[in-house]
């Protein structure tokens, strides 16, 4: 990638993982979503996310109605610059898989939290984080999930909330639930201890199935546990 398109921030293993919760907009045509002034790319092939700026953006746009139109196609594209040449690549790539509606994917994660109300002393994660900085995702985002998960991920079957804490984005959970129905298996890793009678009437409503983490015996458990 040049300069106008940033290194992935992170990278996404073969479950599709949907870290950032701060995503505001998103424009289906280039698999672009738009954050406090950021651009961010899906390379839905590669599974790897890129920040473009504003210069590529407006390209991306540009490439893509004189797709539509007729007017740019792979016979001429090697006319264009090297910038646009690579552009034009990224989207038809995504036009091609957009088109087929085919994907593998059968799990997806999501991250509902990248905050945590522990501070274990073996953490990976940076108490949550990631070292991506903390977010808990709103229930505005959580819809826009659900309609990326829908149009891309038809075939999947099983959602899995994580985070941080992924139970401090209930509400992001239970919007994301009521988008996508009970015919998907859902499942959510805890550390159970912000569990309260809201919280279980969605798991039992969504029939959620809970994955708690224990330390060991009480001793160890609370030594690790710093709250």
């Amino acid at each position: 990638m040049k300069d106008y398109i940033s290194h992935p921030p992170f990278f996404l293993d073969h479950n599709w993982i949907i870290r950032r919760s701060v995503f505001s907009m998103y424009y289906e045509k280039a698999n672009v979503y738009i954050t406090n002034d950021k651009k961010i790319l899906f390379d839905l092939n590669k599974y790897d996310i890129y920040e473009i700026d504003d210069e590529t953006f407006n390209l991306f746009e540009e490439i893509y109605f004189e797709v539509e139109k007729g007017v740019l196609f792979d016979e001429n594209i090697n006319e264009s610059t090297p910038k646009k040449k690579e552009i034009y690549e990224l989207l038809f790539r995504f036009r091609n898989y957009n088109s087929s509606g085919e994907r593998e994917t059968t799990q997806i994660r999501i991250h509902t939290s990248n905050e945590c109300n522990l501070k274990c002393k073996y953490c990976y994660a940076n108490h949550g984080d990631y070292n991506q900085g903390q977010a808990i995702m709103t229930e505005e985002i959580a819809e826009k999930v659900a309609d990326f998960i829908k149009l891309n991920f038809p075939k999947f079957k099983v959602i899995v909330f994580f985070g941080g804490e992924p139970l401090l984005g209930f509400k992001a959970m239970g919007k994301i639930c009521e988008k996508m129905g009970k015919e998907i298996h859902y499942i959510v890793n805890t550390n159970l201890t912000i569990l309260n009678e809201e919280i279980i009437k969605l798991i039992n409503e969504y029939s959620i199935n809970v994955t708690g983490s224990i330390d060991g015996p009480k001793e160890i458990h609370d030594l690790n546990r710093v709250i």
